[in-house]
């Protein structure tokens, strides 16, 4: 089977540097999938830091609430990316902070279930939103979709994005 057909794969923000402006990414339909992982790239962030945050919201363009997540991230190894470290670690509301020079060319996998949203379950859209950003930092966010509730023809994920 191919990761097509087990995953929807959504861009959600394209690489961009957030020139100190905070980016809030395409929220997924959680009413469509249980489950969804967010990879998140981090470039450069020379004299940034940058606090990604998890938003849940009742419409795909609503600013939403921010919600706790778990995450895994990978170390770096320039000029790449190593393997995902095997702790999942949790974090509140805050977000997670990256770090100037710290964090630089990382990869965050945030893992989000159905299970962890506030009822109705349907109407709950999930994004990852960018802020705190000072001048430069790269990133770039991208959903997995999986576990779809509804199928009806197996070579075709259902769109998370519309209603």
């Amino acid at each position: 089977m191919q990761l097509s057909q087990i995953a929807k794969i959504v861009s959600c923000v394209a690489p961009i540097d957030t020139a100190g402006v905070a980016r809030r990414g395409a929220h997924v339909n959680m009413s469509k999938y249980d489950h969804v992982a967010f990879l998140i790239t981090v470039g450069v962030t020379n004299a940034a830091a940058c606090t990604i945050t998890v938003l849940a919201a009742t419409t795909s363009l609503a600013a939403g609430v921010a919600m706790g997540f778990n995450y895994r991230v990978a170390t770096t190894g320039a000029p790449l990316v190593s393997v995902l470290e095997g702790v999942l670690t949790t974090v509140g509301a805050g977000g997670l902070a990256i770090t100037q020079n710290v964090d630089d060319n990382k990869v965050y996998v945030i893992e989000v279930d159905a299970s962890e949203l506030v009822a109705p379950l349907t109407n709950y859209y999930v994004g990852v939103n960018f802020s705190n950003c000072a001048t430069v930092c790269l990133v770039s966010c991208v959903a997995l979709c999986m576990q779809p509730r509804y199928m009806a023809n197996a070579p075709i994920m259902p769109d998370p994005i519309v209603a």
